[in-house]
């Protein structure tokens, strides 16, 4: 038997798999234990570890991986923070900070690159690539989807705050993305349109990111939701 743990960070919803030594399963399996009706999940996050290094590798719900997740990595940040305040971890788009303030849990990422940019949106890559456009309504019907982009929609509330809703490659629309929220927060800072510190509003728990030393962090409450155990024959 193989055990796993539930979280949620601003409702989404990870699948977790604690320091292993080897990524389990193939995409149809990683694509059927996110199914609602067997374990359900926005996606699997695996934290492997190589000698004193924590590896992060996160799949999608539809079996696809993706190069980093901001949420996830603020989940790996609850799991691996239990008596320390600060840690590093790998993923695919390189190393981040894991941190551990009061109740809320920050992960750094380094500024992204602005790919393409006109008056209202640009093209921003943080590890993932995401297509971005401020707007005034958030209309979902103008949010398109393909397999290369995250398309996100912003609406700038004041200095302080931004909206952002987000249709993300490999899962859909979602309730929450945080390597998306980063790419925002640098395209706005980089327009001069909010101040260094934000906050998203979340009914399901606010995020805030800030900036310092050249990082970006974003951070906020992470929930543990139940555990179990998984047959090893649901990964050959």
């Amino acid at each position: 038997m193989i055990p796993f743990y539930k979280y949620q960070a601003s409702f989404n919803h990870f699948i977790v798999f604690n320091k292993l030594n080897e990524i389990y399963g193939n995409r149809n399996a990683i694509a059927y234990l996110c199914q609602k009706e067997i374990i359900g999940g926005d996606g699997i996050i695996y934290i492997l570890k190589v000698g004193n290094t924590y590896l992060f590798r996160i799949f999608n719900h539809d079996g696809s991986e993706a190069l980093t997740c901001g949420n996830g990595l603020r989940i790996a940040a609850k799991i691996l923070l239990y008596s320390q305040n600060e840690t590093t971890i790998k993923a695919l788009d390189g190393t981040h900070k894991l941190l551990k303030k009061d109740d809320k849990y920050f992960v750094s990422f380094k500024k992204p690159e602005i790919v393409e940019s006109d008056n209202v949106s640009g093209i921003v890559n943080n590890g993932n690539l995401h297509r971005l456009k401020i707007s005034e309504d958030l209309d979902l019907a103008d949010l398109k989807h393909d397999e290369i982009y995250n398309h996100s929609l912003i609406k700038v509330v004041d200095r302080h705050h931004f909206d952002i809703v987000t249709n993300e490659r490999g899962v859909g629309l979602t309730k929450s993305c945080g390597s998306a929220s980063v790419a925002a927060y640098f395209f706005l800072r980089n327009r001069d349109l909010i101040d260094d510190q934000v906050t998203i509003k979340n009914p399901y728990g606010d995020l805030t990111l800030y900036e310092s030393d050249g990082l970006i962090y974003l951070g906020g409450a992470v929930q543990f939701i139940y555990q179990g155990a998984l047959n090893d024959e649901l990964f050959k």
